[in-house]
C-alpha cells in the first residue's frame, strides 16, 4: 500500500528540501531546531530524549569536550557550510647585526598558506513506532530512550575517533581529515612496553621534549589508551610509593592525563591551544525527528557537524607528539 505523503512529514530528502520553512525568520538561516516545529514527541518527551543523548555523547566525548572546555570551538554559522579554512604562518628571516646601519639588510614578509577540511556531518538514526510510544503514554511510562543512548554513543565515538585516528574517507577537492595519530607534521617518539614501569617516564620525557623543540612548552593533555592508563598506576619500587602517573605529572609540564578508548597501545601529547588544535562546529550533537506511513513510523536521527582542525605552521613545528607501539 504505498505511503500516505499528505499526512506525513516525508523523506529524509523531503524534510530538507522543504527550504525555507526551516529558516530562522530571525536570522534567515537554517534552524535545525525548526525540523521539531510540528514534532510528534511533547515537551517532557523531548526533554528525556535530550538528556539521554547529552548525557551519553558527554561521556563518551573526552577528546572533544577539552576542546570545547578550553574554548577552542569556531562557530561555522550552521549546516550549511560544507567546508573550514584557516592560515598557517611562515616565518620571517632573522635581523641584521653589523655595526653601520646603513647596510642594506634583507628584506622579506610575513607569507600565509590557506588549508581547507571538509566539515563531515556524522548521524545515527533509529525509529520509534506510533503504537509504541501511544503504548507508554497509556501505562504513564517514561519514554524508553535506550534506542537514543545507543545513536548518541554512536555518534559520539564517530567523533572521538575522527579527532584521535582522522579520517580520509571524507573528501573535498583532495583534502581529508587528519587526527592526533595521523597528521603529517606530528612529532613521534616510538615507544616501549608500559609493563614496564621505567619506559613510561622515558617515553613521556622523550614526547615533551619532541614538542619543545618545536617551540611548544606546553602545558599539555596526556592521552593515553586505556590498557596503558591502567599501567601507569603501577608504583615504583624505589621507596617513594609513587605512581607512575603521580611521577609523570610532577614531571613535566602536563595539566591532565586521560584514557581515550580510540586509541590502541599508544599516547598522544597535546598542547591544548588555538595554535595546535580547534574544532570548527557547524551544528553540535542534536537530535531531529520526521514521520513516514502516515505518522505512524516516527524517525529520529543524533547528528552533528563538526570537524577538528590540527595545525602545524608553515615549517611543520607542531605541539602535538604521538607515542606509539607502548
Amino acid at each position: 500500500m504505498p505511503e500516505n505523503k499528505n499526512a506525513s512529514v516525508g523523506t529524509m530528502e523531503e524534510v530538507f528540501s522543504n527550504g525555507p520553512s526551516l529558516l530562522d525568520p530571525k536570522t534567515g538561516k537554517f534552524n535545525v531546531n525548526r525540523l521539531r516545529t510540528n514534532a510528534t514527541l511533547r515537551h517532557e518527551e523531548w526533554k528525556q530524549l535530550d538528556d539521554a543523548v547529552l548525557d551519553v555523547a558527554r561521556a563518551k566525548l573526552v577528546g572533544i569536550t577539552d576542546i570545547q572546555a578550553a574554548g577552542l570551538t569556531v562557530p561555522l554559522g550552521g549546516l550549511g557550510v560544507t567546508e573550514t579554512q584557516y592560515e598557517t604562518q611562515a616565518d620571517m628571516s632573522a635581523a641584521t647585526a653589523d655595526m653601520d646601519a646603513e647596510t642594506p639588510g634583507e628584506e622579506d614578509r610575513v607569507t600565509y598558506s590557506i588549508v581547507s577540511l571538509p566539515v563531515p556531518i556524522v548521524h545515527k538514526g533509529f525509529r520509534i513506532g506510533l503504537r509504541q510510544l501511544e503504548a507508554s503514554r497509556t501505562r504513564g511510562a517514561a519514554l524508553d530512550v535506550t534506542q537514543a543512548d545507543v545513536s548518541a554513543r554512536k555518534v559520539a565515538e564517530k567523533l572521538e575517533d575522527m579527532l584521535f585516528n582522522g579520517d580520509t574517507t571524507i573528501n573535498i577537492n583532495g583534502n581529508t581529515i587528519s587526527g592526533y595519530t595521523t597528521h603529517g607534521s606530528r612529532n613521534t617518539v616510538s615507544g616501549g612496553d608500559w609493563g614496564t614501569i621505567a619506559n613510561i617516564w622515558a617515553n613521556v620525557q622523550s614526547a615533551v621534549q619532541a614538542n619543545e623543540a618545536d617551540y611548544f612548552p606546553g602545558p599539555f593533555v596526556l592521552y593515553i589508551a586505556s590498557t596503558q592508563f591502567g599501567q601507569m598506576r603501577a608504583i615504583y619500587t624505589d621507596g617513594t610509593g609513587q605512581s607512575a602517573m603521580e611521577r609523570v605529572m610532577k614531571s613535566f609540564p602536563i595539566s591532565a592525563i586521560k584514557a581515550a578508548d580510540s586509541l590502541t597501545d599508544e599516547a598522544v601529547l597535546v598542547q591544548m591551544d588555538r595554535s595546535t588544535v580547534d574544532l570548527a562546529v557547524g551544528q553540535d550533537i542534536t537530535t531531529i525527528e520526521w514521520s513516514t506511513r502516515g505518522g505512524m513510523s516516527m524517525h529520529f536521527k543524533v547528528m552533528a557537524a563538526m570537524v577538528p582542525r590540527l595545525k602545524a605552521d608553515a615549517n611543520g613545528n607542531m605541539g602535538l607528539c604521538h607515542i606509539s607501539s607502548i
